[in-house]
């Protein structure tokens, strides 16, 4: 069980020894010292907090080696919550003192497509670009984040999952018939598209709401960072089918 903080830094990088004191804080590991490095092992009460209902041996060193230290931008708050990701929320866009300090602990970032440059300038680990602009995508996007942190619970994941899945299922079946629409933007036509929405030159025109074009249905895009993820983009497809019921 026993493992050199030294063999951990090796592997992970220097950001280790912030993640030890973490651990080390909490109660969960010991470390004591040896030499020049320290000798780690872990507390009784580290199978608990990990969800263990076994006293691996080699588990410590597993988590240490593989665990992937998350951070997500304030827009994705809510859905590491219901993925029942452990997270830090930091602005890599236009971070304050603390954020800088933050994500140099982080492995993995999830921000919004088309924000890596900007990400880039302050940030220099890993990135996930996670579209959720459609339920589909969201669903993509939960995977994959899943993939990469190795860390989630399975049971909120799979219900998130299931959620989406049966609220997709009722906006397509509502969607059904609908008029052909005029996309003015990549993202009212993605929408159309996951509702199995006919597009058209001739159709009824829809735009999002920040651009300020004319067209018959706005679709809202300037909504709160602290909104639930999903009720986003149910609020977007509402706007759509009323649009399209009352255009």
């Amino acid at each position: 069980q026993p493992i050199a903080q030294s063999e951990l830094a090796r592997i992970r990088g220097n950001k280790i020894y912030d993640h030890v004191k973490e651990l080390e804080d909490l109660g969960l590991i010991q470390a004591e010292k040896e030499g020049r490095t320290k000798i780690i092992t872990t507390t009784k009460n580290f199978a608990e907090y990990f969800g263990l209902d076994f006293d691996d041996p080699n588990f410590v060193k597993r988590v240490m080696k593989e665990r992937k230290w998350l951070g997500v931008t304030p827009m994705y708050k809510s859905l590491a919550e219901r993925m029942g990701l452990e997270f830090a929320v930091v602005n890599p866009y236009k971070p304050y003192k603390h954020d800088i300090q933050l994500m140099k602990r982080l492995d993995l970032l999830v921000i919004a497509p088309g924000y890596e440059e900007r990400a880039k300038e302050h940030y220099s680990g890993e990135l996930i670009e996670a579209g959720v602009r459609t339920f589909s995508q969201a669903k993509d996007s939960i995977n994959l984040i899943a993939e990469k942190s190795g860390r989630f619970d399975p049971e909120k994941t799979e219900a998130l999952l299931e959620e989406i899945n049966s609220l997709l299922e009722e906006y397509r079946e509502r969607a059904k018939g609908a008029r052909p629409i005029k996309p003015l933007s990549p993202m009212v036509e993605e929408i159309a598209l996951d509702l199995g929405i006919p597009t058209d030159e001739n159709g009824i025109s829809a735009a999002p709401d920040y651009k300020e074009l004319e067209a018959k249905v706005q679709v809202p895009t300037h909504q709160p960072y602290d909104m639930d993820i999903i009720e986003r983009i149910k609020e977007r497809y509402e706007a759509l089918l009323k649009g399209l019921t009352n255009g």
